[in-house]
């Protein structure tokens, strides 16, 4: 028999307000955070549209700034591996396919998010180091 007989009662209870406290703190967090910004996010145009074509005009256009040679020493394979290697991820990763924001505006083209991903792997860096 325990010295405190009714400890583990007493616990619980404390466990149970100590939950409660912690819910209403986030519902507060959560409402001044809402509240502070208006529930709506400014929209910052980082020129989406302008990236895709700069990066087709680049690579894929009839008369391309980069070279084969250069696209090769950029993304260590030939471009058509990389198309062929774009379509099937585009085709197995809804990620992928292009999409509207909630402002009705496209995202990031499936071109640009694969050139960003594969050049990442081919050269071993970072997200952060393409920015």
């Amino acid at each position: 028999m325990s010295y405190y007989p009714d400890m583990s009662a007493a616990l619980d209870e404390y466990d149970d307000c100590e939950a409660d406290a912690h819910c209403m703190r986030m519902g507060v967090m959560a409402t001044l955070i809402s509240s502070s910004s208006g529930g709506h996010r400014e929209y910052i145009d980082r020129g989406r549209e302008d990236g895709h074509q700069r990066l087709m005009d680049g690579y894929w256009s009839p008369n391309p700034t980069y070279n084969a040679p250069i696209f090769r020493r950029h993304f260590r394979m030939q471009m058509p591996l990389f198309d062929r290697i774009m379509n099937d991820v585009v085709r197995a990763d809804p990620f992928f396919a292009p999409k509207k924001d909630a402002l009705n505006k496209v995202s990031l083209s499936p071109h640009q998010k694969i050139t960003s991903a594969i050049f990442m792997l081919a050269n071993g860096c970072s997200a952060d180091s393409l920015d």
